[in-house]
């Protein structure tokens, strides 16, 4: 065997004892990228349709069957009521797209925000009798918290919940990471409901200077809520090094709580959107 012959065979058998030895490395890097391509992140989302906002008003058509099997009926009024709102109200409702069946919403529910208990909410009371759904049903939209993250809100609550319902919403809960391309329409929404109480968690506090800043645009469009009970807003990461940042982020919110929430806060908006108007300046 010729010099050259016996170089390339002593190549060769390297480059297969290293192929050997990095193939375990190769096959991790492989299953890696794979994964990292049909990750769920990288799935476009398709929203279902916007819900009719023409309903048929059962209320006025005759039922098909009689409803005097449903016992509950025999009750006060009062009484079912009270039922109703125990087994339909007080939850969080967080409302998700499905990526892996288009067109379908998610639905997760817990007793409070941070609580780990996740359940299915049943609703089946409702699906009864005609009678307990036409009482049921507002309580379903006015008693719980609907929980959206920020940029899917208005594809999801139009597809999920829709427009009929949209003035017995009282309770919303809105988490923003990056500022959404909705971030407009998601604020036509909220001044469409009748809101008691408002959620805003944000990731990081950087995002609640930026988002919330009453020299902004957004400022008025938020401000402009009236009738809350309560508006929180939470930063679900903390670093403590961002200590000049949360202490301004922290008098940011206490400044829309001012203008927002309370006996006064009707007068010190007033007053803001005076004083906005004719010095462009802002006095919380």
């Amino acid at each position: 065997m010729s010099r050259s012959s016996l170089r390339r065979a002593l190549n060769g058998l390297q480059f297969a004892l290293a192929l050997i030895c990095c193939w375990p490395y190769i096959c991790f890097i492989a299953y890696g990228l794979n994964k990292a391509g049909s990750h769920p992140g990288s799935t476009p989302i398709v929203y279902p349709p916007p819900l009719p906002t023409k309903r048929i008003d059962i209320s006025k058509t005759p039922p098909a069957t009689p409803s005097d099997h449903c016992h509950i009926l025999n009750l006060p009024l009062e009484v079912r009521l009270i039922i109703l709102e125990d087994l339909l109200g007080g939850r969080i409702i967080r409302l998700r797209p499905l990526l892996a069946k288009p067109r379908q919403i998610g639905c997760m529910t817990a007793c409070e925000m941070h609580s780990a208990c996740v359940f299915h909410h049943d609703v089946a009371v409702i699906k009864t009798c005609r009678q307990l759904y036409l009482e049921g049903l507002p309580i379903l939209h006015r008693k719980n918290t609907y929980y959206f993250d920020i940029s899917d809100f208005p594809q999801l609550f139009l597809g999920g919940l829709g427009m009929y319902c949209i003035s017995n919403i009282r309770h919303l809960c809105l988490e923003l990471d990056v500022e959404p391309d909705s971030l407009e329409r998601a604020v036509e929404l909220l001044h469409e409901m009748r809101l008691e109480t408002l959620h805003i968690r944000l990731r990081h506090i950087e995002g609640v200077v930026k988002f919330m800043t009453l020299d902004g645009d957004l400022a008025t469009r938020i401000l402009a809520i009236r009738g809350l009970r309560a508006f929180e807003v939470e930063f679900l990461k903390d670093d403590p090094r961002e200590t000049e940042q949360r202490q301004l982020a922290t008098q940011l919110v206490a400044d829309y709580q001012a203008l927002m929430v309370g006996p006064q806060a009707q007068e010190k908006y007033l007053a803001f959107l005076k004083d906005r108007a004719e010095h462009g300046t802002v006095v919380a």
